[in-house]
Parts: C-alpha cells; sequence; structure tokens
C-alpha cells in the first residue's frame, strides 16, 4: 500500500503444529533485535509493518534506487498446550537503507527487541 511519499505492507502469520515446531523466529523483520531463528515452539504467531520511501538514486553502475524504512513487528511463541497471549507478545522493530542491484536488494539494517536485545543485518536478496 501507498500513504504519500511512503509504500509498505502489513504481514500476519500464524502457525501451530500437532507435533514438533510450528516454525522460527528471529532475524530481520521476524523479532528484528532477536538472534535469527533463535526462538521455536509448537504455536506461533506474527505480525509486522513494514514502510519505506525513496531517498536516491545510484549511479547505474553501482545500484538503482536507495530506500530508507522502518518496522514495527510484534510477536510470540508458546510451547506445548499453552494458548498464546498477548502478554506472550514481544515487541520489535527496525530501521533499514536498501538499494537496488543488479543481483538483487541490499539492506542494511538495524533491530532491537524489548527488553535490550539488539542486531546488525547485512543481506543481499529478496527478504520478503
Amino acid at each position: 500500500f501507498r500513504v504519500g511519499n511512503w509504500a509498505g505492507h502489513v504481514y500476519g502469520e500464524w502457525a501451530h503444529a500437532a507435533y514438533g515446531s510450528a516454525g522460527s523466529l528471529g532475524g530481520f523483520l521476524r523479532l528484528s533485535g532477536t538472534t535469527d531463528r533463535s526462538l521455536e515452539g509448537r504455536t506461533l504467531g506474527l505480525s509486522r509493518l513494514v514502510m519505506a520511501r525513496r531517498i536516491g538514486q545510484l549511479p547505474i553502475g553501482i545500484g538503482g534506487t536507495l530506500r530508507a524504512g522502518f518496522s514495527l513487528e510484534a510477536a510470540g511463541i508458546v510451547q506445548e498446550q499453552q494458548a498464546l497471549r498477548l502478554a506472550d507478545l514481544k515487541l520489535a522493530g527496525s530501521g533499514f537503507l536498501a538499494v537496488d542491484t543488479r543481483f538483487g536488494p541490499f539492506y542494511l539494517a538495524a533491530g532491537a527487541t524489548r527488553g535490550g536485545n539488539g542486531s546488525i543485518y547485512l543481506y543481499l536478496g529478496p527478504i520478503w
């Protein structure tokens, strides 16, 4: 969707596994300040809002459109037969710069999860 000069998306995920793990959380845009894939459980819930705007253009030989953006994320995981409650959700966010390249988008991002965790990310290629 678009709001003025900003473009973005809203994403939600819910998974429950009868046995084993329903999936994992942690990493850029999946509780951005939390270590990549460090949280697993039988029930998983995730929602996020990602917004970005064009801030410039790099020379064609170097790259393409340069964007700045942010994410707001809420997610939680529970084990066994517990229900996922609002109190179980962790809040996180990130700020990023992205540039289009011939190999896909290149991201430089910093994320934080409420409670003190933080991470820095470098990605080349699509992430969502």
